[in-house]
């Protein structure tokens, strides 16, 4: 058997410890998944000789994956520690759906994504056909029927298919985070919406088809403009209408404040940038990818605050510091790297070359001050001048300094690519929002 199958053997065979959800306590569960960490930390190398671990991992000395698989499954333990059916479909989807999807891509020939070349239709088709059964079974079959709270088979039915989907659509995304993180976060956060399953059909805003109308020309005139290609602007379009659905018109006003500031970010004296290697690549035009890694969280957000009218507030402050922190970031790289003086690593304060990841400049900060700025100002004109602007502002531009200090750590070591950075650090700037909310409340 090869190095690459056993690891898929394992990575799959791990799902019997799910067994115990349900049957042990929620903390228990939790605990297991320490250990597992700690395990692969410390004695999965030396036990299996280092087997397990791809080529690329033997040379860096560690596998991300490996670590990422318990360290994922305790961050969701944790979260959902009330709900811990979440954590069980969120497993599932990572162990069947990732574990044969890139087993079916490898061995079943098929047309390859269009938003992703490097991965085929077949590991993606091959990841919902596995997954969903498989999960389903595993949830409805194997565990304890306490865990469904009384929900209808169909419920359940309904929430694993969504988890699965999400599932997918994460795995099959390009240059973004490791499978093993993005596959559980994306099931366990559309598993956890899906839970309130009636509220689903909650009414619609007054004005829903104004703002479908508007996302939709505002999707369609950045493919015509070449801001974003076909399949990306599909994808924005989505976003924009979930951010639309629970923020309403100034929400997505601070999306285009994002967008249009971005755009003319990148493209703002862009031979000068390609002078010194700073352009973004493909000429500027935004992909998927993009679309998902800055505007992803929002979008996410915007549905939480329509799904849970009573903490709508809140959500809405989420979204806007988390594209408060793609702004500053956007803002900070593309201006400061055109009008910085004297650039330095975030992490060392040692002097560093222009334009590599974790270089900053008081240039690029400024910049970055003014984008998170930008997006509270209209935040505030649109929903009023409160505490909340300043918290936007604040969490935006801490964010944008977590985004280069894991541009000079994760980054530089091959770890984290760009757009994973910035998911992070939107992630980043909207869990700090919930932790000064919690602590304010």
């Amino acid at each position: 058997m090869s190095n690459e199958l056993k690891r898929k053997a394992v990575h799959v065979s791990m799902i019997a410890w799910a067994l115990l959800i349900g049957r042990i306590a929620p903390w228990q569960v939790n605990m297991i998944c320490f250990l597992a960490l700690l395990f692969n930390i410390f004695l999965l190398k030396r036990i299996t000789s280092g087997t397990l671990e791809r080529e690329a991992e033997r040379q860096q000395g560690y596998s991300i994956g490996l670590l990422a698989y318990p360290a994922v499954l305790l961050m969701i333990g944790l979260i959902w520690h009330d709900k811990q059916i979440v954590m069980a479909i969120a497993w599932g989807a990572m162990a069947f759906g990732d574990g044969f999807a890139s087993i079916i891509g490898q061995r079943v020939r098929s047309p390859k994504l269009s938003w992703n070349p490097a991965k085929t239709w077949a590991g993606f088709l091959g990841f919902i056909s596995v997954a969903f059964p498989l999960t389903w079974f595993f949830v409805v079959g194997l565990l304890p029927e306490s865990l469904r709270e009384g929900a209808s088979l169909q419920v359940w039915t309904t929430v694993i298919f969504i988890a699965v989907i999400a599932g997918a659509v994460a795995e099959s995304q390009e240059g973004f985070v490791d499978d093993n993180i993005a596959v559980p976060i994306a099931a366990a956060w559309m598993t956890a919406l899906a839970l309130r399953f009636p509220q689903v059909f909650a009414p619609l805003p007054a004005d829903w088809l104004w703002g479908l109308a508007a996302v939709t020309v505002f999707a369609v005139g950045s493919v015509a403009l070449r801001k974003i290609d076909a399949w990306g602007g599909v994808v924005g379009w989505i976003c924009s209408f979930c951010i639309f659905l629970g923020g309403g018109w100034t929400c997505l006003g601070l999306l285009f404040v994002f967008f249009a500031g971005g755009s003319l970010a990148s493209s703002w004296k862009i031979d000068r940038k390609r002078e010194i290697g700073a352009a973004q690549e493909n000429g500027g035009i935004r992909s998927v990818v993009h679309a998902l890694s800055n505007g992803g969280v929002a979008a996410a957000c915007g549905v939480c605050a329509w799904l849970f009218p009573q903490e709508a507030m809140m959500w809405k402050v989420m979204l806007a510091a988390s594209l408060a922190a793609a702004t500053s970031d956007t803002f900070s790289s593309e201006f400061g790297t055109l009008y910085g003086r004297r650039f330095v690593n975030i992490l060392t304060l040692r002097r560093d070359e222009r334009s590599k990841d974790g270089v900053i400049s008081l240039e690029g900060l400024a910049w970055g001050l003014a984008g998170s700025a930008l997006v509270a100002v209209v935040f505030a004109l649109g929903l009023g001048w409160t505490w909340a602007v300043g918290v936007i502002f604040g969490t935006g531009l801490v964010a944008n300094l977590i985004d280069s200090a894991l541009g000079a750590g994760l980054q530089r070591q091959g770890l984290m690519n760009n757009h994973s950075v910035n998911f992070c650090t939107t992630l980043a700037a909207a869990l700090l929002v919930r932790v000064l909310w919690v602590i304010g409340s």
